[in-house]
């Protein structure tokens, strides 16, 4: 596979810091950035990107090549399962199973500004909004007992709703 460009053009380019997963511009290299500008977009599906020698870049991939010399073999997953926080040790090469398992579960989703984990359901066109949870696992217990709830004939007439 031919990559846009190796680890050294990116180093000369950017500073990026494992710890805090950022990245910042070493240099002016288009008209409107700056020397120590954070150069990143948040796309819709929760994954940062960065421009780089023109080739919009996913962060993640970046943080990878930045600190080992060399494109990810195969699929990032961010270990905590937040597509945002590009920390290296949050970072690990994995295969589309194992990328999969860390997938949030149907009707949840990781809240960064929140730090948690938030759930929702969808009732008659509208999104309900059942709370924030520590974990994932107990986010996706609070959407499967809204199924219940909602969308179950036996949970209606039990209840007498």
């Amino acid at each position: 596979m031919t990559h846009p460009f190796t680890a050294d053009q990116l180093r000369a380019e950017f500073i990026y810091c494992p710890l805090t997963g950022v990245f910042a511009r070493k240099i002016k290299r288009v008209h409107n950035s700056n020397m120590g500008d954070i150069p990143r977009q948040l796309e819709p599906h929760g994954y940062l990107t960065i421009s780089v020698l023109g080739k919009k870049c996913y962060a993640h991939r970046l943080a990878w090549l930045y600190v080992t010399g060399n494109w990810p073999m195969s699929r990032l997953d961010h270990k905590n399962g937040d597509r945002a926080d590009n920390r290296f040790d949050n970072l690990r090469e994995a295969t589309h199973q194992q990328n999969s398992i860390n997938r949030p579960a149907k009707g949840t989703r990781f809240h960064p500004r929140l730090g948690r984990w938030t759930a929702q359901i969808g009732v008659n066109m509208k999104q309900i909004y059942l709370g924030a949870f520590d974990t994932k696992e107990a986010a996706h217990e609070a959407y499967i007992f809204a199924i219940v709830k909602y969308h179950s004939p036996e949970w209606l007439t039990r209840k007498g709703a």
